[in-house]
């Protein structure tokens, strides 16, 4: 029980604790009196989030979002506050009188309230009630200043960046004539006067000044009765500011004018940007504010001591100064939207940058809430400096003003001042500094890498409790805290998927440039290098400060080179870097980078940078990559001949069974080192490497293993252990940039192999075709292709391999072959069918449709090989009706072949004796397949016992037969008395025209391919 107690005591002391550090800790409270009047309340406390104010008559109540904590009590110098209490998240403030108005405010270390004394003024006045009120209360009437536009004389305007040339412009100023008006009073008047008109008030319209009424109008309202007047001493009235100070607008024919009036002079700066008028001004004392029934929307915004406008226009600006007040005009005439924001780009300079400007006064640092540029303005107190043209530099732009000067800063840490007249810039890309400038901060803050978390626990708790507290829509805000925890402990895989998260349930925050480089380097980290190489490549260096762009360039270099070692864009420069941001980082990162960078210069034979890098990460190099170092420096001794000092550090790796990656390495290069050296034959090398190959599995190092394993057994005639070492790293590791080479090389290598005329000697036929029908996926598409497997088919054929020969040929036909190279294998392929007995397969073959119609000849070829296919299926009529009126040697073969299985010996004699009449004119050798033809009719001669016709066969082409045993028998079937049964040798004797196979294949390739039957 007791420890059940002591356990919730301690739950509740840690949620109170938790709930305290939320707290808004006061630590003072102060009065600051602005002038006789006001007077501003602040509370000091660290304490950034916002505040609601509610002013009730005499009471003021702060609202915060945590509570309260620290001592409260009313300061002693107020005038108007009577008594501070606070309640849970509230401030209650107890007033003597209704000041009128308050106004809050928030600092970075402050907040507090302005208390704004405003005179006769009741509760939700109206202002236009309150001026009506103002003036039935005046008995005079005050002496009026009107405006009056007169020319000047011409004025010298600056124009700073002229070449220091003054411009002679002609300028119009506003003069102010002052007419003056004695004051009125009545003495006596009649007993029942009548009533007395009242001047009515004009109300604030778009195209008119807000003033009171004019002399001669008073005149004309006043009673028609004699008056005993007496004269009063002429006063001087100023037209009162009310304390809701409003910019009056008066439309003066197409132009608008604006009336920005304030109690006192101030400064101010106009120029142009992205088609807003900026006006700025260096006070925030009493600001004019825009009137309800404004004739054109701006927006504005004051911290500190100024305030600036944002007005919607493109069009020209005038500016006048007229005492207090700042007269801007917009003109009726357009600008090209661009006009102000055009300008040149200029060369680096060597040191700090000097514009002559004179009269700046003020600078104010603002930030727009919109578009997060920042500006550095100067304010100037007369209305003829300005800057005429932009000007582009890498840190900032001098922009093109109307009035004052202003830059756009594109980095944090440029500086500025003003001397003599001068406007001194002094920018971080000035390249006496820069690189001193850009390398003297990390992006990064790695926390507490370096050294023992302190309180983790209790950290990470409070996070996690915050993150459950807060409302939906911010806890975006909150998971990035969290994320950024993780990674300030190294705990990089944790804040990559609490990042990843965040962007789930609001992906706008993936936009944020910091949010990006921070992924992209967690990715890095994490080892997810193709990740990290297309985030890195993601980025717009322009969204970056120039002062990390020498540290965001290496990041880019070690993610790219991690998945390409042909990368050559950017460079890691680790050697200098290690003297500036590098020294901030985590020594297990620097390291990291220092290997990556010293591969690189191995992989491109930069030895002496190579040796550089490893002098410097000698002296500071993490542990974990001890071993990896070692390696790099025997790689780099083998480089440099210094075999003898490598194969020491090589052999030591081998030896450690601690780490199994570098001694699987150490082994495979020791069989490298040792067969170079021709200690050992290649397969005790290949044997060495299958060894390391078992040690390590699984990453970039097992593939860049098995490439120089392939490589070897392929240089030494084992061409099956190379093709499927290659095959192992192309199908199991896509993702490396080395697979994607592989898969163009081995390709390449095929080619070499499998169109070699003569058979390599390390291999025999059988395990050629073994290998080509392992690897046949590697048959280029086109005419090497066809080539490659044309001659295989030969091979196969010459083997008696005829089934795989077919295979071949089919699968060429239809996947890879296009064309007329198509309709030759259609050809080829069937031929083979024939003469394997497979004349279904060969009708089969010859029914699929031809890609490219075919010639007149290439037609022939095609229906003698149909025809003979159903002549093979016995299907006779179909073939006859083919050949019909078809007097070729061909197809006289043919019907006579169909003939000779009919036992038609007539028909046999009626298709030959008009061919052999034709052939008999002719002179020469005649062709085997005529040959064939003759000894088949002498046969049918012989079975129709016309001897006669024989004799005369031998008479005509005996002579012309080339010798063989066409000749013979032709010969033998003319003597006397016959040695052998003519029914026997024609039972015996080959119908089909494909006897002798060998012979006739190879007539038949050279014929339908215009090859050399010697290549087979």
């Amino acid at each position: 029980m007791k420890l059940l107690l002591a356990i919730s005591l301690i739950i509740i002391s840690f949620i109170c604790s938790l709930s305290s550090a939320n707290a808004a800790a006061i630590n003072s409270i102060k009065v600051r009196n602005l002038d006789t009047t006001n007077e501003r309340l602040i509370f000091n406390a660290k304490y950034n989030k916002t505040i609601k104010v509610i002013h009730n008559d005499t009471k003021v109540i702060i609202i915060l979002k945590d509570p309260v904590k620290g001592k409260i009590s009313a300061p002693k110098n107020s005038k108007y506050i009577k008594s501070i209490i606070s309640k849970k998240n509230e401030i209650i403030i107890t007033l003597k009188s209704n000041p009128g108005k308050v106004r809050k405010f928030l600092g970075d270390n402050a907040f507090g309230i302005e208390i704004i004394k405003t005179a006769n003024i009741q509760k939700n006045a109206d202002p236009k009630k309150q001026l009506d009120a103002a003036k039935k209360d005046t008995k005079s009437i005050t002496k009026k200043e009107e405006k009056k536009v007169v020319k000047t004389e011409e004025t010298k305007k600056v124009t700073p960046l002229d070449n220091g040339k003054l411009k002679q412009v002609e300028t119009k100023k506003i003069e102010t004539v002052k007419t003056e008006t004695k004051t009125v009073k009545a003495v006596k008047s009649p007993k029942n006067p009548e009533p007395k008109k009242e001047t009515p008030v004009p109300t604030l319209k778009s195209d008119q000044v807000l003033k009171l009424p004019s002399k001669d109008e008073a005149k004309k309202e006043e009673p028609a009765e004699k008056e005993e007047i007496v004269k009063a001493p002429i006063t001087k009235v100023k037209e009162k500011i009310t304390e809701l100070n409003l910019i009056k607008f008066a439309q003066i024919g197409t132009d608008l004018e604006l009336n920005f009036e304030w109690q006192n002079p101030v400064g101010a700066a106009i120029f142009k940007r992205s088609g807003y008028i900026y006006v700025v001004f260096d006070s925030n004392d009493n600001p004019p504010v825009m009137p309800k029934d404004a004739p054109i929307k701006l927006t504005s915004s004051a911290m500190g001591n100024y305030v600036y406008y944002k007005i919607p226009s493109n069009k020209n600006i005038k500016v006048a100064r007229e005492r207090s007040s700042w007269l801007i005009t917009l003109t009726r005439d357009n600008v090209p939207k661009d006009a102000y924001e055009v300008g040149e780009n200029q060369i680096t300079p060597e040191f700090q940058i000097s514009f002559t400007i004179p009269g700046l006064t003020n600078s104010v640092n603002i930030i727009d809430q919109d578009t997060g540029e920042n500006f550095i303005v100067y304010t100037v107190n007369n209305d003829v400096i300005n800057v005429e043209k932009n000007y582009h530099f890498t840190d900032f732009d001098l922009i093109r003003t109307v009035l004052g000067a202003a830059l756009l800063k594109k980095n944090d840490n440029i500086k500025t001042s003003i001397k003599k007249n001068n406007l001194i810039i002094d920018s971080p890309s000035y390249k006496k500094t820069s690189m001193n400038y850009q390398t003297s901060d990390s992006m990064f803050n790695f926390g507490n890498w370096r050294e023992p978390v302190p309180d983790y626990s209790k950290k990470l708790g409070k996070i996690l409790y915050d993150l459950t507290k807060t409302d939906t829509k911010y806890k975006y805000i909150q998971r990035l805290r969290l994320a950024d925890f993780y990674f300030q402990n190294g705990m990089t895989e944790e804040a990559e998927a609490v990042i990843e998260n965040a962007i789930i349930y609001d992906p706008q925050i993936q936009k944020n440039i910091d949010l990006k480089i921070k992924m992209a380097l967690l990715s890095f980290l994490n080892n997810k290098f193709v990740v990290a190489k297309n985030r890195f490549n993601e980025l717009d260096m322009s969204k970056v400060h120039s002062k990390y762009h020498n540290e965001l360039s290496m990041w880019i270099a070690a993610a790219n080179l991690k998945v390409n070692d042909e990368y050559k864009d950017r460079r890691i420069n680790y050697v200098i870097n290690s003297e500036f941001f590098l020294k901030k980082y985590p020594l297990l990162v620097s390291s990291k980078l220092a290997l990556i960078e010293l591969e690189d210069m191995l992989d491109n034979e930069e030895y002496d940078a190579a040796a550089n890098i490893i002098q410097h990460a000698s002296m500071a190099m993490h542990s974990k990559y001890v071993n990896d170092f070692k390696y790099f420096q025997a790689m780099l001794a083998e480089r440099n001949k210094n075999n003898k000092f490598a194969m020491k550090v090589l052999k030591d790796l081998s030896d450690d069974s601690g780490d199994l990656k570098n001694r699987a390495k150490a082994i495979f290069k020791i069989a490298q080192i040792e067969y170079e050296e021709k200690k050992i034959d290649a397969t005790a090398a290949l044997d060495k490497m299958e060894k390391a190959l078992s040690i390590w599995r699984g990453d970039a190092t097992e593939a860049e293993m098995l490439i120089g394993y392939g490589n070897l057994a392929y240089e030494n005639g084992i061409y099956n252990k190379a093709f499927r070492a290659w095959q192992n790293v192309v199908e199991n590791f896509i993702g490396i940039p080395e697979a994607i080479v592989l898969a163009s090389d081995m390709s390449k290598k095929f080619v070499e192999l499998f169109s070699q005329t003569e058979l390599p000697k390390s291999i025999n036929e059988m395990e050629y075709a073994n290998l080509f029908f392992e690897f046949r996926e590697l048959t280029p598409i086109g005419d090497k292709g066809d080539e490659i497997v044309r001659k295989m088919v030969n091979r196969l054929v010459d083997i008696d391999l005829l089934d795989q020969a077919q295979n071949i040929l089919n699968h060429q036909i239809r996947f890879r072959s296009k064309g007329l190279e198509r309709n030759n294998l259609i050809k080829q392929l069937a031929y083979l069918y024939l003469v394997d007995n497979k004349p279904k397969e060969a009708v089969e073959i010859l029914a699929l449709p031809l890609e490219i119609e075919p010639d007149f000849d290439e037609s022939r070829k095609f229906k003698y090989l149909k025809a003979t296919a159903y002549a093979e299926n016995e299907k006779y009529d179909i073939a006859l009706t083919m050949l019909k009126n078809d007097l070729s040697t061909n197809a006289s073969g043919i019907r006579t072949d169909i003939y000779w299985r009919q036992r038609d010996w007539a028909a046999i004699k009626n298709e030959l004796n008009l061919a052999t009449e034709i052939w008999s004119e002719s002179e020469g050798k005649i062709d085997q397949l005529q040959e064939k033809l003759i000894v088949k009719l002498a046969v049918a001669y012989e079975m129709l016992n016309d001897k006669g016709a024989i004799l005369r066969l031998r008479k005509q082409f005996f002579m012309r037969f080339n010798d063989g045993n066409n000749k013979e028998l032709l010969n033998y079937l003319c003597e006397e008395p016959i040695k052998a049964d003519v029914r026997l040798i024609a039972n015996n004797m080959d119908a089909k025209m494909l006897d002798n196979f060998a012979s006739n294949y190879k007539d038949f390739i050279s014929k339908n391919y215009n090859l050399s039957t010697a290549a087979y």
